[in-house]
């Protein structure tokens, strides 16, 4: 659920909830912006709908500003990109690359949880 700032989209008003199959978008829901995002979507066709990135952002000094440059650092956020993932080693060609962050993720990898609710486990790094 993107509810910090997305690309094209800048600061969200409504959280914009993605619904991921194999690889791809498959719906989009929110308010206005989730259907403008919806018809970027139409637009670019179906690679566009791909999940081509995804980070942890690990910087305590960052802030959640509404740019997204900042925003997808800031440390215990996650974000994820859309779209073509060749530039990163990818395989999927398309014409956009949209990120969009998650303010209080919690992600869980080999059953051991990374971020909870926002939170950093730094202990895990080290």
């Amino acid at each position: 659920m993107v509810d910090v700032s997305m690309d094209n989209l800048g600061q969200v008003d409504e959280p914009i909830e993605l619904t991921l199959e194999d690889g791809f978008v498959t719906d989009v829901t929110g308010g206005t912006q989730a259907e403008d995002l919806e018809e970027t979507f139409e637009q670019h066709g179906q690679n566009a709908r791909n999940l081509a990135e995804f980070a942890i952002g690990t910087n305590p000094e960052a802030k959640l500003i509404g740019n997204l440059a900042e925003d997808k650092k800031r440390e215990g956020t996650v974000h994820f990109a859309v779209g073509d993932n060749e530039s990163l080693g990818g395989t999927t060609k398309s014409d956009i690359h949209l990120d969009g962050v998650l303010r209080r993720p919690t992600v869980e990898l080999d059953d051991t949880v990374i971020v909870e609710n926002g939170e950093l486990r730094r202990k895990l790094l080290e």
